[in-house]
């Protein structure tokens, strides 16, 4: 007889009995199907209690034949030990579960550059144990080809201890891809099964585990036992020689595991496909984690002993994607408190927990609501609809952990118009004072401002032409402030400024821009100090934004909006906003009307078809398998600013990459570090550099026509990078707000990005084929803080794209860049700015992927580098992008108990489903309005997402020798003293390797509970330095 204990995780285990009889008919019958004999040498390495290293010990007595049995700690350690040993022993034979060749994978590098086996030697790899991952398979044989390993070696197989292990068998080969596997639709699997390609990416490709061994028959039934044809799915079932006598002493249990015609029931999902089994999931509530089944009640009754965790509101279960090795083991629970500080000691106890009382690390650790947990009328928990929502996002910045589908967060980001409410409908709502605008007398005659008016003209003296009529020279601030005195001492308070530069647009646009400029900058200036009170300033434009098919857009006004977005950040106090016009003159006086009503709102409105609104932004879609970028192999390309730090990079990429003929143009010299640049890439490929003025369209015409005739093919794209250094600005940023800033600076800013856009359109007016990439900044699309006029000439490219695009149809991405780290521009610049607002930091190799992807994409305008978790970057996401993470409540009182307001607020908040977060706050922020400044304050509060991290270097050489030891065992690049071992995707078998590595480096022993109490690389180095300390 032989007791086998199944790998139940707590409680007790079933105890499986198998007779003589079932041994003895399991061993012949394998060794039969397998052909073993005398001359094979068998080698497995799992612990003596598992029912494999039972069975192989066994069988291998029957076949007289020889078998080593290696530790477990060992293998797991160095994988690539196992291939030692199969060369050392002439292993004939072996059995591993799926995940320990995804292990072997993992090492590919090592075993194309150190590896040297002679696997000849090898004919039959069991692969059992866990659902066999296909693509798995064929690149563990694909690596292991060149070491002599048969190309038809891997075989799957199902078993279990109930069956005397395996009892099917497969075969896959390298140089089949469909031997062995089948290639399905997925949502077929609750029907008839649909085949599809393999390459269709809708197809989930599966492994067939074969046809039974002789003496053990197998059929798919329904629910109610009716047997199913060929390719439907239903529950596995079994009976045979093989089969245990019953679980010992738990009749129980026996009677529930065979249904009324003595078949087994398996709890497997499977279907039959050309005669074969392919296991397909699983009926029963277990978890198979890398080879061991774990039953989800035993891990949740685990969970609840944990303090601050609510009894009968913890769920495990088993969560494997396509693709995965294994299941991933997901614990759900229901925290007592969501105190950032109380929720990560509890989640800290549930691992320790978990890996003393059940030794398993759990793979995620998600905590939901109580509202959000899933129970049946009889309090049956729901563990399905929990991964469900799992998988579609619900939990998303509270999984801890890598969850499902998630992949990084969205880094691309494309501009979407949404509809805003109307402007409050009040008769107080336009608020007092007078309406002062400023406009050529044909566009106020348009707009037909209503209330009490004052009239102003551009340009002579500052003079009283009439009653409630005035000129001035608009763009003077001096000039300005002695106006807005004169008005209110004629009229009293200024309720409103209108600021509408000509809306007939005009040939010349730079003209009209600077003019626009300097006009708003004046004005912003003059009203910034409040001594005009606190007037909504309203810039009325004419198609600045291109917001629906068929609008124009105005070039000489698309770069204000930055400007306006600038300027209200600036000027917390004053309400500023841009409204942008539709093109129906016959649309104005209403629009305006309607918008003079609206008196918090600050940015961008544009109004179409008599709506309002805002731009926004939502997440650039990547469908399947990525486009091919748009580049020419060999192509001709125009790369403005090519010597800079980024343009060298993508310089340096397009030749080397596609081989591409450079001309590369910049105003300064090629000397000093831009020559070194210049030098490395004509090293690399057909490279030249012009010195010239992007602005001259004359001068990039003659050094393109050279180009087009030195390399004897026309252009093919320009790449715009030019622009000017706004850096030095942060040595006095007040210097720079909108109020205070210098025509120069503007001008020098406007120089290439817009003077310089225009000029190189010039040259591709000609040049129809030929596509245009132009480079930007996030501040073109947000403003920018004492960086006014470097935001409005990026955001002219935003508008540029548009009217190249929509109106020209022309090839062309804009790429609003957050900062490049260390690069061009940024180069020692301070980041904790940009990343306070959710602009990334994107370092040279993401900034090529990211410039890659975008240009293959359809959307041309994008804004690149954002962080959709920052509340800054939140705001401007489209609704449909966002979801309550939360609630907060906020309170000021420091004499009050904080529990007593969570016992306050407890009844309203109860069944929300969301978690409720309190928080003392020394003051709340408020807006222009006085209102709470719901941004502020999220942001002031904000706790790091679950899994988000901010990484603090080691402290010594002990850390850091610790640190790249947790490296390479999670193959993380980069591993932060405050980092838990777990959180970066560490699990039971990374542990036992992570812990030979210590053990090799070291020489200490650290048994595995340790780590699991101290999963820290701060406190693994405290271990080590404590064992080896003298």
């Amino acid at each position: 007889m032989l007791n086998l204990l199944t790998s139940g995780s707590t409680g007790v285990p079933k105890c499986v009995h198998h007779t003589h009889a079932s041994i003895v008919a399991r061993s012949l019958s394998v060794a039969r199907h397998c052909g073993l004999t005398g001359d094979d040498v068998s080698l497995i390495w799992m612990p003596f209690d598992h029912v494999t290293v039972a069975m192989y010990n066994v069988r291998d007595v029957f076949v007289r034949c020889l078998h080593i049995n290696a530790k477990i700690e060992h293998s797991l350690g160095d994988p690539l030990l196992w291939l030692d040993w199969v060369d050392r022993y002439r292993a004939t034979n072996l059995w591993a579960p799926n995940f320990v060749f995804a292990m072997v994978n993992e090492c590919a590098d090592e075993i194309r550059t150190k590896g040297s086996w002679d696997l000849s030697c090898l004919r039959e790899i069991t692969n059992a144990g866990e659902p066999v991952i296909a693509s798995t398979s064929h690149r563990f044989l694909e690596l292991l080809a060149p070491h002599g390993l048969a190309a038809d070696a891997m075989r799957p197989v199902w078993g279990m201890s109930e069956t005397c292990s395996g009892v099917t068998y497969a075969a896959q080969h390298l140089h089949d891809r469909t031997a062995g596997t089948v290639a399905i639709d997925p949502s077929s699997l609750g029907g008839t099964i649909r085949h599809l390609d393999p390459g269709d990416p809708r197809a989930v490709v599966l492994s067939t585990v074969g046809r039974p061994i002789p003496g053990v028959r197998l059929r798919v039934v329904d629910d109610t036992g009716r047997v199913l044809p060929e390719g439907r799915m239903g529950e596995l079932r079994i009976r045979g020689l093989t089969m245990m006598h019953g679980y010992f002493a738990n009749e129980e249990a026996n009677r529930a595991a065979y249904d009324e015609d003595g078949w087994f029931r398996t709890g497997d999902l499977a279907f039959v496909h050309h005669g074969e089994i392919v296991i397909a999931g699983r009926k029963k509530d277990q978890i198979i984690v890398r080879g061991v089944n774990y039953m989800a009640h035993e891990i949740e009754s685990v969970v609840e002993q944990v303090e601050g965790v609510r009894v009968t509101f913890t769920a495990a279960a088993g969560l494997r994607e396509p693709g995965d090795d294994s299941d991933r083991l997901v614990v759900f629970f229901v925290p007592l408190r969501w105190d950032p500080e109380v929720l990560d000691g509890v989640t800290d106890a549930i691992r320790a927990t978990l890996a003393r009382e059940a030794g398993i690390a759990p793979d995620l650790l998600v905590p939901v609501t109580e509202a959000e947990f899933p129970k049946t009328g009889s309090g049956k928990i729901q563990r399905g609809a929990l991964l469900d929502g799992l998988r579609a996002g619900a939990f998303a910045g509270r999984t801890i952990g890598a969850a499902p589908d998630e992949g990084e967060d969205p880094w691309v980001f494309r501009r979407q118009w949404t509809e805003i409410p109307a402007a409050p409908d009040a008769p107080d709502a336009a608020g007092t004072g007078v309406r002062l605008v400023i406009a050529e007398e044909e566009d106020r005659a348009r707009l037909r401002v209503d209330g009490p008016l004052v009239a102003v003209d551009r340009g002579g003296e500052p003079t009283r032409r009439a009653p409630g009529h005035y000129a001035a020279r608009t763009h003077d601030r001096g000039e300005l402030r002695r106006m807005l005195a004169a008005v209110t001492a004629d009229h009293g308070p200024i309720g409103t400024v209108v600021l509408a530069p000509p809306l007939s647009g005009g040939a010349d646009p730079r003209a009209r821009l600077a003019a626009a400029t300097a006009e708003l900058s004046a004005l912003v200036g003059a009203l910034a100090d409040g001594e005009f009170g606190h007037p909504l300033l309203l810039l009325v434009t004419a198609g600045a934004q291109y917001v629906r098919d068929g609008d124009t857009v105005d070039l000489g006004t698309c770069a204000l909006p930055a400007l306006v977005r600038t300027a209200a950040a600036e000027n917390p106090r004053l309400v500023i906003r841009q409204l942008d016009l539709p093109a129906e003159a016959d649309a104005w006086p209403a629009a305006l009307s309607a918008e003079l009503a609206d008196r918090d709102r600050t940015g961008v409105v544009a109004v179409r078809d008599g709506r309002r609104r805002q731009p926004r932004l939502a997440p650039v879609e990547r469908d399947g398998a990525d486009p091919a970028p748009p580049l020419l192999a060999g192509g001709l390309y125009l790369v403005t600013g090519g010597l800079g730090g980024i343009g060298h990079d993508i310089a340096g990429y397009l030749t080397a990459a596609y081989g591409a003929r450079l001309l590369l143009v910049g105003r300064s010299p090629a000397d000093g570090e831009k020559a070194a640049r210049l030098a490395e890439l004509t090293a690399l490929g057909e490279v030249v550099y012009r010195q010239l003025d992007v602005t001259d369209a004359a001068a990039l015409e003659a050094a393109v026509t050279d180009a087009e005739t030195r390399w004897g093919r026309p252009l093919d794209g320009a790449l715009h990078l030019a622009g000017a250094d706004p850096t030095g600005q942060w040595a006095d940023l007040e210097r720079h707000t909108v109020a205070n800033e210098s025509g120069e600076v503007f001008a020098a800013q406007y120089g290439a990005k817009v003077a310089g856009t225009l000029a190189v359109a010039e040259v591709l007016a000609t040049r129809p084929d030929a596509s245009l990439v132009l480079f930007g900044s996030v501040n073109g699309e947000f403003g920018g803080h004492s960086f006014g006029a470097y935001s409005a000439a990026n955001g002219f490219l935003a508008g540029f794209a548009d009217h190249w695009h929509h109106e020209r149809r022309r090839a062309v991405h804009c790429l609003a860049w957050s900062m490049w780290s260390g690069i061009g521009m940024n180069r020692d610049q301070p980041a904790a700015p940009a990343h306070s607002r959710g602009f990334r930091s994107i370092d040279a190799p993401d900034g090529l992927r990211l410039f890659l992807e975008a240009i293959s994409v359809p959307h041309h305008y994008q804004v690149v580098g954002l962080d959709a978790a920052n509340p800054a970057v939140m705001d401007e996401l489209v609704p449909e992008q966002l979801r309550t993470g939360e609630v907060l409540v906020a309170y000021t009182a420091d004499d009050i108990d904080p529990e007593t307001v969570r016992a306050a607020v407890a009844p309203s908040t109860r069944d929300r489903p969301v978690p409720v977060r309190l928080v003392r706050v020394d003051h709340l922020p408020r807006d222009a309005a006085g209102r709470v400044d719901t941004a502020r304050l999220l942001a002031e509060t904000a706790v790091g997402k679950p899994g988000r991290r901010t990484v603090t270097p080691p402290a010594d050489d002990l850390e850091r020798r610790v640190a790249a030891l947790w490296s390479e065992a999670l193959n993380c690049p980069e591993v932060g003293r405050d980092d838990s071992f777990f959180d970066l995707g560490g699990n039971s078998v990374r542990a036992t390797r992570l812990l030979a590595l210590v053990d090799d480096a070291f020489a200490v022993r650290v048994p595995t509970q340790r780590l699991y109490e101290n999963p820290t690389v701060q406190a693994m180095a405290a271990v080590v330095a404590e064992a080896t300390a003298p």
